[in-house]
């Protein structure tokens, strides 16, 4: 359904305002003290704004579409994200770098930190955009667990030249890392770094070595794992395959800080609920803006 009735926007035609905006046949009466406030590009342009002999107030037309002045002024006077969609954003973001509005901006920011993993592919085209440095990162985990899928969808072509090489090497990194992963990282030495409340501290050294290896070459198989399933199985409940009178007790923190030195940084994917910040318990390889 269309959004404007006649040729007055039914959201942004105040009666008290001072000027006039005209997208296609669409006009809105808006406040030039508000716009101004809110975009040097607004101020420049209303500074030289002339009023002719039949106009009350003055009459500016752009060349932008309705939903586009739409969405703009509408982050411009009362910001909200909640009923954005992800084309919405992407109209926003481009009118929003038109006009500097650093208001819209962050009402992107503020959406993407949201539901950025929904798409992520798309959410790490649009942090690029925006330059949003925090969800560039999260997006990406996601995009790498999985990238011989993403690479293939049409939206990863707008993600630059620069992005591109960065998911391509470190994901060949990853691969690679794997591949070596035997013959660069030696187990037994960083067990003699784990520490244990067990009254049989001696025993675990060949059980968790031997367990070690029957994971690194677990992971190793074909097809590869994504990055967030390789570190899982080899970390996960890793020190609980200690004899039973060890209670698992049991912690050896050389070793993962050996395999991610090795392989790269792991992080979890951080997930903005309605609680603040979230973890979803994975841990995953990323690229940064």
């Amino acid at each position: 359904m269309n959004k404007f009735m006649g040729y007055q926007s039914s959201f942004h035609y105040y009666h008290d305002g001072d000027l006039i905006l005209t997208a296609e046949e669409t006009s809105y009466k808006v406040h030039r003290s508000i716009l101004t406030t809110a975009s040097k590009i607004f101020q420049d342009m209303f500074n030289h704004a002339q009023l002719s002999p039949e106009q009350l107030i003055p009459e500016i037309p752009l060349i932008d579409s309705p939903i586009e002045l739409e969405l703009l002024l509408s982050q411009i006077y009362s910001p909200s994200t909640l009923n954005l969609t992800w084309k919405e954003v992407a109209i926003l973001l481009q009118i929003a770098d038109k006009y500097e509005v650093e208001k819209a901006f962050q009402g992107c920011l503020q959406w993407l930190e949201l539901h950025f993993y929904e798409d992520p592919l798309l959410a790490l085209v649009f942090s690029e955009s925006g330059k949003f440095r925090k969800v560039y990162k999260e997006s990406s985990k996601l995009v790498l667990e999985n990238l011989s899928k993403f690479e293939r969808f049409p939206h990863f072509q707008r993600l630059s030249h620069n992005t591109q090489v960065k998911l391509y090497r470190r994901i060949f990194k990853y691969k690679k890392s794997i591949d070596e992963i035997n013959s660069k990282i030696k187990f037994s030495h960083f067990f003699s770094g784990h520490t244990t409340s067990c009254p049989h501290p001696g025993t675990h050294d060949e059980e968790l070595d031997y367990e070690v290896k029957l994971r690194m070459e677990y992971i190793k198989k074909p097809p590869l794992l994504s990055p967030s399933e390789a570190h899982r199985i080899l970390f996960f409940d890793l020190f609980q395959t200690s004899p039973e009178y060890c209670q698992g007790h049991v912690v050896c923190r050389p070793l993962q800080k050996a395999f991610e030195e090795h392989i790269g940084k792991y992080e979890e994917v951080e997930i903005y609920g309605t609680r603040g910040i979230e973890f979803n318990g994975r841990k995953y390889i990323f690229i940064e803006m």
